[in-house]
């Protein structure tokens, strides 16, 4: 009889290992894959926020060597942030959705609809019952900052001469560093919980709704 309650057992603890503990050992592994390949800083990933985030992490080393590569982090940023809004409007042309200009991309969707340079709830309303919710929130990007942040990139990413290009306790330096984080947070604060001005151009369940300046 003892004999019996052993074998039943460890049936039991078979079939636990292969019903329950093996599909989580999976699952963890591949946790741990997804994140040695995307969370590692060596893999360059076409996301804003990942973007960002290493630019962030190249100013917290503070070494002015790589000040340079900082500025392409948040160029990056700029240009995809854009260049997805882009590609979501349907009147832009496929020169535009291809160019690398986040000034003349911007400019474009702008031009094709002027709400797009003013905040807006998104609102979805059934039309049935007349019940609504929030459903998202676009914030715009202004376009002089985005022209002040691409002229400083230029700027700083261009060859330049003489004593502004990296010293320790030189101004050019210092101001270099104040713009390049003051950048960082403000498209950080933009894209935070944006939804795209053109998602949902042509759902007609989804209302944009202006907020009060």
């Amino acid at each position: 009889m003892k004999f019996l309650r052993n074998i039943a057992k460890a049936i039991i603890g078979l079939l636990m290992l292969i019903g329950y503990h093996l599909p989580r050992l999976i699952f963890l592994g591949l946790r741990l894959s997804y994140s040695a390949v995307f969370n590692n800083s060596s893999y360059m990933t076409a996301d804003v926020k990942e973007h960002l985030k290493r630019a962030r992490k190249i100013l917290r080393r503070g070494l002015n060597a790589e000040l340079l590569y900082a500025a392409v982090e948040l160029r990056f940023a700029v240009e995809r942030m854009i260049q997805h809004d882009t590609w979501l409007a349907n009147d832009t042309s496929m020169r535009i959705k291809k160019n690398s200009d986040p000034v003349k991309q911007l400019k474009t969707m702008q031009s094709i609809d002027e709400n797009s340079k003013y905040a807006h709830d998104l609102i979805w309303r059934n039309k049935e019952t007349g019940d609504v919710m929030k459903w998202g929130e676009y914030k715009p990007l202004d376009l002089d900052r985005v022209n002040q942040i691409k002229g400083r990139l230029g700027d700083m990413l261009h060859p330049g001469t003489g004593p502004r290009t990296g010293f320790a306790g030189n101004e050019w330096t210092y101001k270099m560093k104040s713009f390049l984080l003051e950048s960082i947070e403000y498209i950080e604060d933009v894209y935070s919980d944006r939804t795209p001005f053109f998602l949902y151009e042509e759902i007609e369940q989804i209302e944009l709704v202006r907020k009060p300046e």
